[in-house]
């Protein structure tokens, strides 16, 4: 996260699927966020409206989201902090 609350990540299934990024990218629709958590193989971002951004590995169904696929790109999670 840098100090305008942009996240940026990298590594294997960084937003393209069939990629690797061996250097930070942007995570794109991800903006004011004031706190991020990494799981094994997937993020969550805490925006400053209260709203929790996932993606990456939701086998579990983690995300909240009414299932277990896994998104590459962030998705608004269950959680409301508000």
């Amino acid at each position: 996260m840098d100090k305008d609350g942009y996240v940026w990540n990298w590594g294997f299934n960084v937003g393209r699927p069939t990629e690797e990024s061996r250097k930070p990218m942007k995570v794109e629709g991800l903006d004011r966020i004031i706190e991020i958590s990494i799981g094994w193989n997937f993020s969550m971002a805490l925006r400053e409206d209260g709203t929790i951004w996932a993606w990456g590995n939701n086998y579990s169904g983690q995300f909240g989201i009414g299932n277990n696929e896994t998104p590459y790109e962030p998705v608004k999670a269950f959680i409301n902090l508000n």
